[in-house]
């Protein structure tokens, strides 16, 4: 089985990756950024899920997450939720459930 830095390392030139993703990697490898996004939309959120199945060990502690920023910390104390909307929907390629209560969050974040 390969190392978390391994599969971390794998994982930032793969391809699919966004902001937000990046913004995980960073937090959890303990790298300095300048990024701060959460992710803005259900495209945005599946990078981060994906990543973090890639790296369960990243996605049993989400503390380094919660702390780049206020929306990643609304984010985070609804992450399983935001998995289940994700999963519901994703293969409709419609996440609509998911947009919303993104939207929603964002809002709240910057109100």
């Amino acid at each position: 089985m390969k190392t978390i830095n391994q599969r971390a390392h794998e994982w930032i030139v793969s391809g699919d990756t966004g902001m937000s993703s990046k913004a995980i990697w960073a937090a959890c490898m303990g790298v300095k950024s300048n990024n701060a996004m959460a992710p803005s939309d259900p495209a945005d959120f599946g990078r981060c899920y994906r990543l973090l199945k890639l790296i369960p060990e990243w996605a049993k502690d989400m503390q380094a997450i919660s702390d780049i920023s206020l929306e990643w910390a609304l984010l985070v104390a609804r992450w399983n939720e935001f998995c289940g909307l994700y999963e519901a929907e994703y293969k409709t390629g419609k996440c609509s459930k998911l947009y919303t209560a993104m939207k929603e969050l964002q809002k709240q974040a910057h109100s």
